[in-house]
């Protein structure tokens, strides 16, 4: 079943293989480069793939792709709030001094 009633079928190819080169590009980059997985980068390839897959699956359906990248992207996200709601809490603690906390520096 297909339902591009959006786009030619070669549109869905191209964002698919975006998707594809987006996972690429974040695995190689923790694996050869020294990417991090809590850098933005890594989030927002990691958010990028799997709708462009998703996208692409309009005009040939998968389940079993779908769901895995339905997964991906869940999984993605729900880091990504951790990560940020950490970084907030530490931006957060980050500015008081020894002094603040009652406590003293030891040098």
């Amino acid at each position: 079943m297909s339902l591009n009633i959006f786009a030619e079928p070669l549109l869905f190819t191209i964002v698919g293989l975006v998707g594809d080169v987006c996972y690429v590009i974040a695995y190689c980059g923790v694996q050869l480069f020294g990417m991090r997985p809590q850098d933005r980068w890594y989030f927002w390839l990691n958010v990028v793939g799997p709708l462009c897959i998703l996208f692409s699956l309009l005009d040939a359906f998968n389940m079993a792709s779908a769901i895995a990248q339905s997964v991906w992207f869940l999984l993605t996200l729900v880091s990504g709030i951790r990560a940020f709601l950490v970084r907030r809490r530490e931006r957060r603690l980050s500015p008081l001094s020894f002094a603040d906390q009652g406590q003293t520096e030891v040098n």
